[in-house]
């Protein structure tokens, strides 16, 4: 699954990534007034104080994450984009990541229902009267 965030907005709400895939996340980033080369990491934050750190590299304006499967639970958890440049730490974003499961098919075992076929209803009727006429006559 490949993520890109055009632009570094405040408002960025959430993004959802899939627990049993690779994710790969980018950012598109602006960095001005420095002549150093800039570094990035991604961190989410799986429970109280603590976080998982996916480093990142800056190539041409654009931040590029790699999050190998299973990697994440399943949940909703708070993200931040942090950029390091000259020595200084720009928190420029902050969102949640959801992490779904992937879609899963289960197949069960077939139903198999077999109807008796019917059979066809014969039926005679015989009258006493027509018997008893029969035998008087022989």
């Amino acid at each position: 699954m490949s993520l890109l965030i055009e632009s570094l907005d405040e408002n960025v709400d959430a993004v959802e990534l899939v627990v049993d895939e690779r994710n790969d996340m980018s950012f598109n980033v602006q960095i001005e007034g420095v002549s150093g080369k800039a570094t990035c990491r991604l961190v989410v934050e799986t429970s109280e104080n603590v976080g998982q750190v996916f480093a990142g590299e800056v190539e041409e304006n654009v931040a590029k994450f790699s999050i190998a499967e299973n990697t994440l639970r399943v949940g909703e958890f708070p993200a931040q984009f942090e950029v390091f440049v000259e020595g200084r730490h720009f928190v420029p974003v902050k969102f949640f990541v959801t992490v779904k499961s992937a879609p899963k098919v289960i197949v069960a075992k077939p139903i198999v229902e077999q109807t008796k076929s019917k059979k066809p209803v014969v039926s005679a009727t015989l009258s006493l009267a027509e018997k008893y006429k029969m035998k008087k006559k022989a």
